[in-house]
This record gives C-alpha cells, structure tokens and sequence, in this order.
C-alpha cells in the first residue's frame, strides 16, 4: 500500500491529500462553521461503511 501525503496550508486553510494519483482538497474554514443554534447536532452515518469492511 502506498503511503498518503498531506499538505495542510493554514492561510487558505485548505488540506489537501495526494494517494497515489488522485488529490483531494478539504476547506477547514467551511468545515469548522457551526450552526448558531446549539441544539443542533451533527452525525455521520457509517454503518453501511462498517458493515462493507467486515
């Protein structure tokens, strides 16, 4: 397995993945907003995800 390589530029605030060929770009400014309204909560659904790699 080839090893990743990450870039993270903190002015842009962007990181950027390089795997193999292929490059993803992450804005962490978009990513770090959170809603005014507190109650409001975030979830991930993974469970296809681990159900896929077992």
């Amino acid at each position: 397995m080839k090893m990743a390589r990450m870039m993270i530029d903190i002015d842009d605030g962007v990181m950027k993945v390089r795997v193999q060929d292929e490059d993803v770009s992450f804005n962490l400014w978009e990513a770090m907003m959170h809603p005014k309204d507190k109650g409001v909560c975030f979830k991930m659904d993974v469970i296809e995800e681990a159900i896929l790699d077992v």
